[in-house]
């Protein structure tokens, strides 16, 4: 009888220890849970702040109008730069260690790489068109970036020159119009340089009006001709305008 009972209470004692131990396990699994939980909401609560960051980012962009490009990609840089480093601190903040070290890398990269856009705009003759030509003309991989920066300089020096000579149109007549008095409308074409002597003076002389270099005489500081001086000058009589006093 009393080995009965003792065999009963052995057989109690051990139920209650595997429930003891089934209780311990059930309350790690559900503290395992609740940190699960907690990290899954600390997760979309940075997707969020993420998300709100971008709408704020993209906002700010379209309201602002910006006066040179130079100066967006640098603000735009910076925007960039400030978001890894915030989700950054995040991560630390909340035990993401490994997302922590990839936004730092992010970062690092993002400096030396503009570090290095900075040198090329500094060597260059083309200045910043080169680094665009640069970032717009990928190359495949094999090529070697010299080569890649020295395509882009070719390029920004290509477009420059282009530019300046789009930009220079020389003006080779004249009309009344430009002159201080009015009258009928008449045009000079620009007379060439001489040569000797007189190679430093530039005139105007009426197209219709043929001179004869040989007599010597001129020249005219009206009409530019050779044949007579200012003050005889025919044509300060029928177009007044190219009387300007003119010290002989």
């Amino acid at each position: 009888m009393k080995m009965t009972t003792r065999s009963g209470e052995e057989c109690a004692s051990q139920e209650n220890m595997d429930l003891n131990s089934s209780i311990r396990e059930l309350l790690v699994e559900m503290r395992e849970q609740k940190r699960e939980i907690s990290s899954l909401k600390e997760e979309v609560r940075g997707n969020s702040l993420s998300v709100r960051s971008e709408v704020k980012k993209l906002k700010t962009e379209h309201e602002l109008k910006w006066r040179y490009e130079s100066n967006k990609i640098q603000h735009d840089f910076n925007s960039e730069l400030h978001e890894n480093i915030s989700q950054g601190l995040w991560a630390f903040e909340n035990n993401k260690q490994e997302y922590a070290r990839e936004l730092v890398n992010d970062a690092c990269e993002q400096l030396k790489r503009r570090n290095k856009l900075i040198r090329i705009a500094d060597t260059s003759e083309g200045g910043w068109e080169t680094v665009r030509q640069y970032e717009a003309n990928p190359v495949a991989s094999d090529s070697s970036d010299e080569s890649r920066i020295n395509r882009a300089e070719a390029r920004a020096a290509k477009k420059k020159k282009a530019k300046s000579t789009k930009s220079f149109k020389p003006s080779a007549t004249v009309t009344s119009g430009s002159l201080p008095r009015g009258g009928n409308t008449f045009s000079f074409p620009v007379q060439q340089q001489r040569s000797g002597p007189m190679r430093q003076l530039h005139s105007f002389r009426p197209h219709y009006f043929k001179g004869n270099a040989r007599d010597g005489i001129g020249p005219c500081f009206a009409c530019g001709e050779t044949t007579h001086l200012r003050r005889h000058c025919p044509y300060t009589r029928r177009f007044p305008q190219l009387d300007v006093p003119t010290k002989q």
